[in-house]
């Protein structure tokens, strides 16, 4: 069974349907994209997976508990953890003080003691957090604020992570540096389900690929699949 399941979703703001029968899958341990160009609905997809946006119509569970009807914070405690688009970081608080407000050690269905994250952790996968960790959150470079970001969804130890656009805006060098954690953490087993425009840098390093295009789900395929696929790329991502 797929660790997080969307079937046939419609979902809608307001009276504008933004969803039209959106169906992905994540199993434990892999890292998916979600891909499309601007306006697609890939945030929409995020937003409905959380609980922010309610569909009004198929079904989404997560290791086979509907999430329908659930309220975001809820479905956070049952093992997502988001890294939004735009980071949402505390301003006012400090780079540790944002990482221990959403500290949580759950015992999960795929955690095994001894592999939670801890402060100790999360400064060990992003050093630059640790020599920061006294800085107000309104203080940090876009790249130290998406580096918080993740770690702040880490430290609610998530069975599945999800990232709205992991490396937008960010500094090349700061682009390797987040995909190189995002491939460390899949070394661990942890199931990511990732949004962002790096066509070559998702295909090395996701399992399976699923494209949106004007809120329907138009090719879902591995990364073999999505290189021997030019046509697609340049038809629903611009590439």
């Amino acid at each position: 069974m797929p660790m997080l399941e969307l079937s046939d979703i419609d979902a809608f703001y307001g009276q504008s349907q933004a969803l039209f029968g959106m169906s992905l899958s994540v199993q434990a341990g892999q890292v998916v994209s979600l891909m499309g160009r601007n306006g697609m609905g890939k945030t929409t997809t995020i937003r409905t997976i959380m609980g922010l946006i309610q569909p009004r119509a198929g079904s989404l569970s997560f290791q086979q508990t509907s999430l329908i009807g659930l309220a975001p914070f809820r479905i956070a405690q049952l093992g997502l953890g988001l890294v939004p688009e735009g980071r949402q970081i505390f301003p006012n608080l400090t780079v540790r003080e944002n990482l221990v407000a959403t500290a949580r050690q759950r015992q999960g269905p795929t955690r095994r003691r001894g592999e939670f994250w801890t402060l100790a952790r999360v400064y060990a996968l992003f050093p630059r957090l640790e020599e920061r960790q006294g800085s107000m959150g309104d203080q940090l470079s876009g790249g130290e604020q998406q580096m918080l970001a993740i770690g702040r969804a880490l430290m609610t130890n998530p069975e599945l992570l999800l990232l709205d656009e992991a490396t937008e805006g960010l500094a090349p060098l700061i682009r390797t540096e987040i995909w190189s954690c995002l491939a460390g953490l899949k070394g661990v087993g942890q199931a990511i389900l990732v949004i962002d425009k790096n066509v070559e840098a998702l295909t090395a390093i996701c399992d399976r690929h699923f494209i949106v295009e004007k809120g329907h789900l138009v090719w879902s395929g591995n990364s073999s699949e999505l290189r021997a696929n030019p046509d697609v790329q340049h038809q629903y991502l611009g590439v």
